[in-house]
């Protein structure tokens, strides 16, 4: 973590007139640089200065920083642990797990050193080391949401459901809108058949975060699953407004639109550009993007464009070895090729 306080109080200490520099701090990177002029061995400056440059990219001064901060003491948890961070994202994972273990050598309670090297642990599939990590650093902070998330997934790498229910509903009761966590969750109680749960489950994530687009996504497909087109519609059409890159909301949502069997809830003008976006964001390489434009179409009377789509798409599907809606798609091409549009079945996201 960027610790620009320290900066700050030593700067108050050595008696800089902070009120006359304001216009000097630009970005926290001229202030650690500025003052490490100040006191140039200062561990957490290092480390601060360190890691500004390592979100720039120029990972070799953020390790040239890091080493210095270890010279100036080499008793400092937390640079180990930044330069474990630092071997990762230059692809020295060897090294990485060199710098955890140290980490946890020098402070056996870094509670994000235990969940990294029980990250790089469960990676070699040792699970029960791995577990043994996220425990320990449960012990120190019950509230780090990470190590509650990835030990329910080691539970499920260890065919335990449950378990793994019981760390995602913990990682959830921490931060209601952690959404790895509550997409585990809501995935598991569908696959148990236990859909008023997962709605709500969902619903409290709304209730705390009105504005979380893959909650708002996920009720959406549960409510088009159910045949509820209303509510699909209303959170399907939140999802895409609050997350307009994510090409699935906009597949479900044109779908739907494009093929639903009452005419009083089919809008193809609507449907078009959604499933057009889609295809766009998917570089026209997703078969159920494309088999939700080639509906669209056909549901304006545009049946040429619609057959054409939905061959690509079958042959998409085809070639990506989904035969099952290959052959669907095919069926669907040819009531195109025969000027029917298409008001029945769902495709199945993948």
């Amino acid at each position: 973590p960027v610790f620009a306080g320290v900066a700050v109080a030593l700067l108050a200490v050595l008696g800089v007139r902070c009120f006359q520099q304001v216009a000097v701090w630009r970005s926290s990177k001229a202030l650690y640089e500025y003052s490490l002029q100040v006191a140039p061995t200062t561990v957490n400056l290092l480390g601060n200065l360190a890691t500004v440059y390592q979100a720039e990219g120029n990972y070799a001064e953020a390790e040239r920083l890091n080493r210095k901060a270890l010279g100036s003491d080499p008793g400092h948890a937390q640079t180990y642990y930044n330069l474990s961070v630092l071997m990762q994202e230059t692809g020295r994972p060897a090294k990485s797990l060199h710098y955890l273990n140290e980490a946890i050598r020098v402070n056996p309670r870094h509670p994000m050193a235990h969940n990294n090297l029980g990250n790089a642990l469960a990676s070699q599939g040792r699970f029960d080391e791995a577990m043994a990590h996220y425990q320990a650093a449960l012990r120190v902070d019950p509230t780090l949401v990470l190590a509650r998330h990835n030990l329910g997934n080691i539970y499920m790498d260890k065919g335990q459901p449950l378990e793994a229910m019981r760390e995602y509903e913990q990682a959830l009761q921490v931060a209601p809108d952690f959404s790895p966590s509550l997409h585990a969750l809501v995935k598991l109680l569908l696959q148990r058949g236990e859909t008023s749960r997962a709605i709500d489950v969902l619903n409290k994530t709304l209730r705390h975060n009105p504005q979380h687009g893959m909650a708002h996504a996920s009720l959406g497909m549960i409510y088009s699953q159910a045949d509820q087109p209303a509510e699909a519609i209303e959170h399907l059409t939140s999802a895409v407004r609050l997350d307009p890159e994510a090409p699935e909301p906009r597949i479900r949502l044109a779908w739907l639109l494009a093929t639903h069997p009452d005419p009083a809830v089919r809008d193809g003008k609507r449907a078009l550009p959604l499933a057009r976006r889609a295809c766009e964001l998917t570089n026209y390489r997703h078969p159920v993007a494309m088999d939700a434009l080639a509906a669209a179409h056909a549901e304006l009377g545009e049946f040429e464009q619609a057959h054409q789509l939905a061959t690509e798409a079958a042959n998409l599907a085809a070639a990506a070895g989904v035969l099952p809606l290959a052959q669907a798609i095919r069926e669907r091409a040819a009531g195109y090729a025969a000027g029917q549009p298409h008001h029945t079945a769902r495709p199945r996201l993948r």
